[in-house]
């Protein structure tokens, strides 16, 4: 009988026990920027306000520019959704908006005291925030004021697909059109936590438990990658 429980103690050690795939979430509260751009006031900075319009007048536009640090995302994490809460305070007309980003070459020259319509930051120019035609996600201006919460997951797979930082993720509001349509958020300078917010989940790539030559620790083979301690492993020889 021990032969056999030798065996299976044999077998139990060359196994490799594959933890399931960690699902995990990261959540923003506050944004790192959240101000206005207006193209009529083209040099005119909202940085202070309260809140940010998104959307135009028959004549000109109102663009948002909002900036959060995503920078504690993983590297080998899969995204599997990407959600921007804004607060709705006050609409004209709902418009149709989209969150797009903004095409510069360095995003931490976005300054929320200096950025206005003409500028990023003093002496680094765009107009109303220079956003790229795609991608793009649609944002919500619903009927009653509150919370919102839209898909912007194509936006973080931009950044990462082409290796941007994630610590200045950046978007901008706005409408398509001159529609006399526009609507209104709050900013984190706002009284109480109504500021922009992010939350994205994601999955991290299974792990395996490696047992150790002599049988009586965990390691990570030649050929794996130390994770969680040395207790868990990817790619055990």
């Amino acid at each position: 009988m021990a032969r056999y429980y030798t065996i299976i103690a044999t077998i139990l050690l060359v196994m490799h026990l594959a933890f399931p795939v960690d699902a995990s979430s990261l959540s923003i509260t506050s944004p790192d920027i959240d101000a206005q751009m207006n193209e009529y006031y083209h040099t005119l900075n909202y940085g202070s306000a309260t809140t940010f319009m998104a959307g135009s007048s028959w004549t000109y536009r109102f663009n948002g520019v909002v900036q959060f640090d995503i920078g504690a995302l993983p590297s080998n994490a899969t995204v599997t959704g990407a959600s921007l809460q804004l607060f709705k305070f006050t609409n004209s007309n709902y418009p149709e908006l989209y969150a797009k980003i903004p095409s510069l070459t360095r995003y931490d020259k976005i300054i929320e005291s200096e950025v206005t319509w003409d500028e990023a930051s003093s002496g680094y120019s765009w107009t109303g925030g220079n956003p790229l035609s795609s991608p793009a996600a649609a944002i919500s201006c619903p009927v009653s004021n509150g919370w919102t919460d839209d898909d912007i997951k194509t936006l973080v797979d931009y950044y990462r697909d082409n290796s941007m930082s994630l610590s200045t993720f950046s978007i901008i509001i706005r409408g398509n059109a001159l529609t006399d349509r526009r609507c209104t958020y709050l900013t984190k300078e706002y009284t109480g936590s109504y500021g922009p917010r992010l939350s994205i989940t994601y999955t991290l790539p299974s792990a395996e438990v490696c047992p150790d030559r002599d049988g009586t620790t965990l390691y990570c083979g030649d050929n794996g990658t130390q994770y969680d301690g040395g207790t868990r492993c990817f790619g055990c020889d």
